[in-house]
């Protein structure tokens, strides 16, 4: 177990402190359990089960680790409670969709409080039910689930799209992308390969013209770890990266870590862009400009290429360092390939 902010002593100040006011219509709050806690990549939670006189509930607290973002926005606990108290509303009427359930903020001992929602986490579901030869049953029940993300993103975009447009100009995109372009070099992305690349850029620009964007809201951090799926429906985690950006990143970000997940032992590229099509389907990409979003996935694809060092450890944690290794050297492969792709014009807008 990680060293942990939330020992006893702790967790037992928060509970008389804040746990009696959660659910006040259950009664007298009588105990609690520490059910575990966990430390991701850059936050640290904890789930308590809060036993009351008339039943039981269990919440989660989140604590960011400031200091592994040092480099980041440092996020903010109200804001986060904010985004996720206004979702959870706007969400209630779709069947299926919606953010994990806020329930409190404390300033303080900046910690998040949420309800805690049982479910698995999309990328596990990939692991467990996609690999191999799936049954009918499973790959169905998967592929519904990464249609609920598409939709789920659809109305997310749609909840907090504001009356702004934000230009779209190749000199600011070529500025976003040269420090990602500079970090890939480690990993085999050659510097007389960059040429190919502007040379992408500048056709895709002289197509495009003069583009204005709607400004919508952002995500940050929109992958399949960030999403629970229960049997009836999936809930989206971890909103504290929320900004305004165009529908373009989200969207082709979630794209570009499922292009990731093909270099899982037992995975075939089939099973992953069946995923991938019930996802954009989910989402009616059929609207948006192609050369756009071909740019984005450019864009994207760099992005995750420079996060393998960050998150192998997270995501493989429970393999053996030979498998890290391998999977990172098919993980860099698939992504250059990807990029290589683009630029020969051989890669669908889904695949």
């Amino acid at each position: 177990m990680c060293v942990s902010y939330y020992d006893e002593y702790y967790v037992k100040k928060f509970v008389n402190k804040s746990g009696k006011d959660l659910y006040p219509s259950l009664g007298k709050l009588s105990s609690y359990e520490i059910c575990g806690t966990e430390e991701l990549v850059f936050s640290q939670i904890c789930r308590i089960k809060l036993c009351y006189k008339e039943s039981t509930k269990c919440i989660v607290l989140k604590k960011y680790l400031k200091e592994k973002r040092a480099n980041d926005n440092q996020p903010s606990v109200e804001k986060e409670y904010n985004i996720l108290y206004y979702l959870y509303q706007r969400f209630l009427s779709l069947e299926g969709i919606n953010v994990i359930k806020p329930l409190a903020f404390l300033p303080e001992e900046d910690i998040l409080i949420t309800e805690e929602f049982v479910a698995n986490k999309l990328n596990s579901l990939i692991v467990k039910d996609i690999r191999w030869i799936p049954s009918k049953e499973k790959k169905k029940q998967v592929e519904n689930y990464f249609s609920q993300c598409g939709r789920w993103l659809r109305y997310f975009q749609k909840f907090t799209k504001r009356d702004e447009f934000i230009p779209f100009s190749q000199d600011r995109y070529i500025e976003n992308i040269e420090k990602k372009l500079a970090s890939s070099i480690k990993y085999g992305l050659k510097k007389t390969f960059h040429k190919e690349i502007y040379r992408l850029i500048d056709n895709k620009f002289r197509r495009i013209g003069d583009q204005k964007l709607d400004l919508v809201g952002y995500h940050g951090d929109f992958a399949p770890w960030n999403v629970l799926a229960s049997d009836k429906e999936i809930r989206v985690l971890d909103l504290d990266r929320f900004s305004y950006k165009n529908m373009y990143e989200d969207l082709t970000l979630f794209l570009c870590c499922l292009e990731g997940a093909k270099s899982i032992v037992g995975m075939t590229n089939k099973n992953i862009n069946i995923l991938k099509d019930a996802f954009v389907q989910g989402h009616d990409i059929e609207k948006m400009n192609h050369d756009i979003f071909d740019l984005y996935i450019l864009k994207n694809t760099l992005k995750v290429l420079n996060w393998i060092d960050i998150y192998k450890n997270a995501n493989t944690k429970s393999l053996n360092l030979l498998y890290e290794k391998y999977r990172e050297k098919r993980q860099i492969k698939l992504y250059l390939n990807y990029i290589n792709n683009l630029i020969d014009n051989k890669d669908s807008k889904i695949k």
